[in-house]
């Protein structure tokens, strides 16, 4: 006769539990949405795209540092930098927009041909999600 004997089942229990918490797609949505949200919110301040690259900068904003103002490229007022937000949906969708309506023309360069991206995902973006996916399930694991 073979016998086997599993020990730890309770133990494996509990894992498995804090595994499924840690991999909660609702969890794991909103907590990328609102890393990605800063970054994005980040970028625009530096006044640069999801790659890094620097904005050219506009007219508007060299004349208002020449005149002592602050205000960067695409932030006169901070109407459109205060519009990006994060919105559900549905149960499983996350997105991240804007309700100005002339942002989509500098974000795709629809003026004048000059584009300053600020809604967009860069690669960078794609690691930290995974990195923030790769940190739940540790932290599950060895609790």
């Amino acid at each position: 006769m073979i016998e086997i004997q599993v020990q730890g089942q309770k133990q494996l229990e509990e894992k498995v539990k804090l595994l499924a918490g840690a991999l909660d797609t609702t969890a794991l949505l909103d907590q990328s949405a609102a890393l990605l949200l800063n970054n994005i919110r980040r970028r625009f301040l530096q006044q640069v795209d999801s790659s890094g690259n620097r904005w050219e900068p506009s007219r508007a904003s060299l004349i208002r540092a020449a005149k002592g103002r602050d205000g960067g490229t695409l932030f006169d007022t901070g109407t459109m930098f205060h519009s990006i937000q994060v919105s559900a949906v549905g149960p499983t969708g996350r997105a991240i927009k804007t309700n100005v309506n002339y942002a989509r023309k500098h974000n795709e360069g629809l003026l004048g041909n000059i584009r300053r991206e600020f809604l967009a995902f860069g690669d960078r973006d794609v690691d930290l999600v995974k990195k923030l996916i790769v940190k739940r399930v540790v932290e599950a694991l060895s609790g």
